[in-house]
C-alpha cells in the first residue's frame, strides 16, 4: 500500500512539474504501472478523424518484464469505440470500469480481452474542460485481481488530475498565442510594454516605455516603485484601484488613461492597458501590458471639441452623397451633396425609401443587396445602379453600403454609405469601348491594306521569275536569288500582319470560340499533314500518341490550327540541320497533353518567361525570321480554351512546348 500511494503522489508530482505534455503522461503511465504492480499501463486519446467519426489512439504505454508491448501496434489506433461495444457509454457518464474478464457479460468485448491475455482490467476516463479527451487502462495478464473501491477511487482522481494538466496545457498555449500576437502588435504600434510578475513584484519595461518618458533604457529603474513614483498623485489612486478590481476579477479587463512626469519635468498623457494570467486556484501570477503616449489625443479633444461644429460642414461639402437608412430601407440622414446628384433637397427626401429614386429596372438588385445587409448575410455591398433625378434624366450612381450597429448589443442596426455620381465614368467607359473596336476595325483594315501591295509585289517577283529562263543564266541567277529573298521577306511581313491582326482582334475582347468537341490526336495528324508534310530540307514530324483512348476536348479546330502550325513551324526553323521534331499526344486524368519537341538552338534560361511577351524574341535568334508575337498569340488562344501552354528549353539542346487543354464536359 506505501508503494502505491507514493506512486500517486509522484504521479501527480509530474503534472504539476513536467513542462512537455507527451513525455509527462508516458512517465505517470511508467510510475503508475510499477505502483498498481500491473502488468500493463496505457492510455488511449480520443480524436475526431477527418469523416467525422470519434477513434482511440494508443499514445502511451509501459509494461511489466515478459509482458508483449503494444504501442505502435497499428490494429490498436484509428479504430471507433464500436471495437468495446458500450465502453462508451459508460466513460461519457464519467464512470471507471473494471473488473474480472471471466465475469464480463459483454461477449464482444471479453473476446477482445481475452485474445489480448487479459485477466483484470481497470478503466478511468479521463476528461478535460468537460470533454471527453481519453482513458487510462490498468492490465493483469498473468493473474486475477480483484480491485478494491478505494484503489479505483484513487487511481480516478488521478485521471481526474490528468485532465486538469491538459486544461492548464491548453490554456497555456492559448496565452502564448496572444502573447505573441501583443509583441507583435506592440511592434508595429509604438507602444511600451510592461510585464509584472506578482509574486516576486518585479517589473520589466522595455525600451521603448523609458524612451517614451525621457529616459534613456539602461538608465531607466526596472521597478514598481519607480513607476509608481512617476504617476499623477490623483491618478495613481484610479489606476491602483483599476488594478485592484480587475486582478479579484471585479471587472472584465484593465484599461486607464492617466498622466505621468516626463524626465524633462513636464507631464504627458498614456493610455494603459494590461491583461493577467491567473493559476488554477484563482491567484494572478503575472500581469502584461502597453502604454501609449496620448498627449497630442489628449490635446486636440479641445480642438475636437472646436471642431464638431465644422463637422456638418464639412460632411455637406463632400463630393458625394453620405446617407444612413434605417431596417424599412429609409433614408434617416442624407447630407447636401444629394440635392447636387438627385434634385432632391434632404430635407425633401428624409424618411422616404432610397429604392424609390432607383429606376425600375435595378430596383430588385438594390432591394436585394439592402435586404441581405439587414437579414446579416452580407457586411458591404458595392452597386452600380440607375437613378432617376428630380428632372426625370437618369443618372448612373455608385452606392457603396455597410450594415454597423449603433450600440454593443447589436440593436438598432442601420445602413450607412455614401452615393457618387459616376455618369461621367460611365460616359467615358463607352467611349473607351468605342476606342477600342476603333482600334480593331484599323487594325483590320491596315493589316488588309498592307496584304494587297505585299500581293501585289509577290505577283511581279513571280513574273521576274520567268522572265529570267529566257535572259543571260548569270544575270537569272541573281535575279532568282533577289526574288526568293524578297518572296522571304513578303511571307515574313505576310506572318507579321497574321499575328497582328490575331493580337490586336484578342486585344479588343473580339475573338469568340466556335468550340466542337474533337479528338486531338486526330486533329494533329491533319495539321501535320496538310502543312509539313513537305519541308524544303525534307524533315517530318514524328508524330506519336496514345490514340486508343478517345475522350473529347471542346475546341475551335482554326484557333487550335493556328496555335500547332506555329509552334511547329518554331520547332522546323530553329532546329535547321538538325534530327526530326517530334509531336506526341497523351490523354491524362484531368486533361489532354501535346509536347512539341526539337533538337535545335534553344533558348537561354534567363529569357524562357520572356517569349511569352510581345514582340520578345530571343537573343541568340537574330539571323532567324521572326516577328515575336507567335508564342504570344498562341498563349492567349490557350487562355481562351481554358488551357495552358509552357516552354522548357535548354541552350543549344533543343526546346519543348507542351499544352494542355481540359476534357470537354459531359
Amino acid at each position: 500500500m506505501l508503494n502505491f500511494l507514493r506512486g500517486i503522489s509522484i504521479a501527480n508530482g509530474l503534472l504539476l512539474q513536467e513542462s512537455e505534455i507527451s513525455s509527462c503522461l508516458q512517465k505517470v503511465v511508467e510510475v503508475l504501472g510499477q505502483a498498481t504492480q500491473v502488468d500493463r499501463c496505457y492510455i488511449f486519446t480520443n480524436r475526431m478523424d477527418t469523416d467525422g467519426k470519434l477513434k482511440l489512439y494508443y499514445t502511451q504505454e509501459w509494461c511489466n518484464t515478459g509482458i508483449e508491448a503494444y504501442l505502435g501496434a497499428p490494429e490498436l489506433s484509428g479504430h471507433t469505440y464500436d471495437v468495446f461495444p458500450g465502453l462508451y457509454d459508460t466513460f461519457i457518464n464519467n464512470i471507471s470500469l473494471f473488473g474480472l474478464v471471466k465475469d464480463s457479460t459483454n461477449t464482444k468485448f471479453k473476446e477482445t480481452m481475452e485474445m489480448q491475455g487479459i485477466q483484470s482490467y481497470l478503466f478511468t476516463p479521463i476528461f478535460c474542460d468537460g470533454n471527453f479527451w481519453g482513458w487510462m487502462g490498468y492490465d493483469y495478464c498473468t493473474h486475477e485481481r480483484n480491485w478494491e473501491q478505494t484503489d479505483v477511487d484513487v487511481l480516478f482522481a488521478v485521471a481526474r488530475n490528468i485532465g486538469l494538466r491538459l486544461h492548464r496545457e491548453q490554456a497555456e498555449e492559448k496565452f502564448t498565442i496572444a502573447e505573441e500576437r501583443l509583441n507583435l502588435a506592440i511592434s508595429i504600434s509604438k507602444q511600451g510594454l510592461w510585464e509584472w510578475d506578482l509574486k516576486t513584484d518585479s517589473v520589466i519595461f522595455s525600451d521603448y516605455f523609458a524612451e517614451m518618458l525621457g529616459y534613456e533604457p539602461e538608465k531607466f529603474e526596472q521597478t514598481y516603485a519607480n513607476w509608481r513614483s512617476l504617476v499623477n498623485p490623483e491618478d495613481l489612486v484610479i489606476t491602483e484601484n483599476k488594478i485592484k478590481d480587475y486582478l479579484e476579477k471585479k471587472n472584465n479587463n484593465y484599461t486607464v488613461d492617466l498622466r505621468m512626469r516626463h524626465q524633462k519635468g513636464h507631464e504627458i498623457w498614456v493610455k494603459g492597458a494590461g491583461i493577467a494570467k491567473w493559476d488554477k486556484d484563482g491567484t494572478p501570477l503575472y500581469m502584461v501590458g502597453t502604454q501609449m503616449d496620448i498627449t497630442e489625443l489628449k490635446t486636440q479633444q479641445l480642438v475636437i471639441e472646436q471642431q464638431r461644429n465644422e463637422y456638418d460642414q464639412l460632411i455637406n461639402n463632400l463630393a458625394e452623397a453620405v446617407f444612413r437608412l434605417n431596417s424599412k430601407m429609409e433614408f434617416s440622414f442624407i447630407n447636401d451633396f444629394w440635392f447636387n446628384i438627385s434634385g432632391y433637397k434632404k430635407t425633401d427626401s428624409i424618411h422616404t425609401s432610397i429604392l424609390d429614386y432607383i429606376i425600375e429596372e435595378d430596383r430588385i438588385l438594390a432591394k436585394q443587396c439592402f435586404l441581405s445587409l439587414n437579414k446579416e448575410q452580407e457586411d458591404s455591398t458595392v452597386q452600380e445602379l440607375r437613378i432617376r433625378n428630380k428632372n426625370g434624366e437618369i443618372q448612373w450612381v455608385q452606392i457603396i453600403a455597410r450594415r454597423f450597429s449603433m450600440n454593443a448589443d447589436n440593436e438598432n442596426s442601420a445602413i450607412a454609405g455614401s452615393i457618387i455620381d459616376i455618369t461621367n465614368r460611365k460616359e467615358s467607359e463607352q467611349k473607351a469601348l468605342e476606342m477600342t473596336e476603333l482600334k480593331s476595325n484599323f487594325v483590320t483594315m491596315a493589316s488588309h491594306q498592307f496584304r494587297t501591295p505585299l500581293t501585289v509585289i509577290y505577283s511581279n517577283i513571280e513574273l521576274l521569275e520567268n522572265y529570267a529562263e529566257h535572259i543571260d543564266v548569270k544575270i537569272a541567277n541573281r535575279l532568282l536569288k533577289l526574288g526568293k529573298r524578297i518572296k522571304s521577306e513578303i511571307n515574313r511581313m505576310t506572318d507579321l500582319m497574321n499575328n497582328i491582326l490575331l493580337f490586336g482582334k484578342y486585344d479588343s475582347r473580339e475573338p469568340t470560340l466556335n468550340t466542337k468537341p474533337s479528338d486531338l490526336s486526330i486533329l494533329c495528324k491533319r495539321v501535320i499533314n496538310t502543312y509539313f508534310s513537305k519541308q524544303g530540307d525534307g524533315r517530318k514530324v514524328q508524330f506519336c500518341s496514345d490514340d486508343h483512348i478517345k475522350r473529347p476536348v471542346k475546341i475551335d479546330e482554326l484557333f487550335f490550327t493556328y496555335i500547332l502550325t506555329n509552334i511547329i513551324s518554331n520547332a522546323f526553323k530553329y532546329s535547321e540541320g538538325e534530327q526530326n521534331p517530334e509531336v506526341s499526344v497523351y490523354h491524362k486524368p484531368d486533361c489532354v497533353e501535346i509536347k512539341v519537341r526539337d533538337y535545335g538552338i534553344g533558348v537561354p534560361k534567363d529569357e524562357i518567361n520572356k517569349l511569352f511577351d510581345s514582340f520578345y524574341r530571343a537573343s541568340n535568334t537574330s539571323t532567324i525570321p521572326g516577328s515575336g508575337l507567335g508564342l504570344v498569340v498562341a498563349k492567349q488562344f490557350m487562355e481562351l480554351h481554358g488551357g495552358t501552354i509552357k516552354l522548357e528549353s535548354k541552350l543549344g539542346a533543343g526546346s519543348i512546348v507542351i499544352l494542355t487543354f481540359p476534357y470537354a464536359e459531359t
